[in-house]
């Protein structure tokens, strides 16, 4: 009896051992993720990422993924822009003014290569990503639809909880955010939010939700400046 107790003692001992720095480590993450101080020192963070034994298959993975949309973006003849109503509802195009299923109640100015190249210099490095997955629902807040001749990629971004979705015609039909949508690049942008976001304020000028928005955003918020504009 006494060597059955003592085995189960050491059984739990081990899993504490186990399970608490890994939940440590996971506050901690989370912690930083929505603290002010993470965004200064989000380059400590890529770097040790970029140092994990997994990074060089990630980033093969993530290369393969995104040939398309990358060849799309490097000969962009030009970027519509579109202000998102902040609905996570899909619908059917051609019931109201819809990029993708989502309603958009205005377009944006319409942007160069340059301004495409901007664009995918974030959405299409793999470093922009924290490769962990919020269980957010996907609120887009701006879209950009990239054009190289007849062909196309857009890209959704929600704002709320820093995701976003690269959408291809042919690409696989894929779950992320809550919405079932054809692409190979997803993920959450959290280290890279000022960057896309200065592009948005950058298409936006007069948007005042957009321009409202704040560059490091310390707690998620359901409805930040992401409803329906009046």
């Amino acid at each position: 009896m006494a060597d059955s107790e003592n085995a189960l003692d050491v059984t739990r001992t081990r899993r504490r051992r186990v399970i608490l720095p890994v939940a440590a480590a996971a506050a901690l993450l989370l912690m930083c993720l929505t603290h002010p101080i993470y965004h200064f020192n989000r380059w400590g963070f890529v770097r040790a990422m970029t140092s994990s034994p997994s990074w060089p298959r990630r980033v093969a993975e993530f290369n393969e993924r995104k040939k398309t949309a990358a060849s799309i973006f490097a000969e962009a003849d030009r970027v519509e822009t579109f202000r998102m109503r902040g609905d996570p509802r899909r619908h059917n195009d051609g019931d109201e003014n819809t990029l993708e299923g989502f309603v958009y109640t205005n377009r944006g100015q319409t942007k160069g290569r340059m301004f495409a190249n901007k664009l995918g210099s974030i959405v299409l490095e793999p470093r922009s990503y924290t490769y962990m997955s919020k269980a957010c629902m996907l609120i887009p807040t701006v879209a950009f639809r990239i054009w190289r001749g007849k062909e196309s990629v857009t890209v959704i971004i929600c704002f709320n909880c820093d995701e976003l979705v690269v959408l291809e015609e042919n690409a696989p039909l894929s779950s992320f955010g809550g919405i079932e949508a054809h692409f190979k690049v997803r993920g959450d942008f959290d280290w890279f939010r000022p960057e896309l976001l200065a592009l948005a304020k950058e298409t936006f000028p007069t948007d005042q939700q957009i321009q409202a928005l704040p560059t490091y955003k310390h707690a998620p918020s359901w409805n930040s400046g992401m409803g329906d504009q009046q």
